[in-house]
C-alpha cells in the first residue's frame, strides 16, 4: 500500500523528490513521460480496484 501512495504522492507534487527522481533515473525526456510512466507502473504492478 505504501508504494500505491508514493505513486499519487508523484502525481500530486511535480516538485517532488520523488518526481524528480524519477525523472532522472528514467531519463525521462519530460513531465508528460514522468505521469505516463507512473500510471503504467501503477497499473502494472498493482492490478487490484484499489490502485485504479
Amino acid at each position: 500500500m505504501e508504494e500505491i501512495k508514493s505513486i499519487r504522492w508523484v502525481l500530486d507534487k511535480e516538485d517532488s523528490d520523488t518526481f524528480i527522481e524519477l525523472w532522472k533515473k528514467l531519463g525521462l525526456r519530460n513531465k508528460s513521460e514522468v505521469l505516463r510512466f507512473a500510471v503504467t507502473f501503477a497499473n502494472e504492478n498493482y492490478s487490484n480496484d484499489k490502485a485504479r
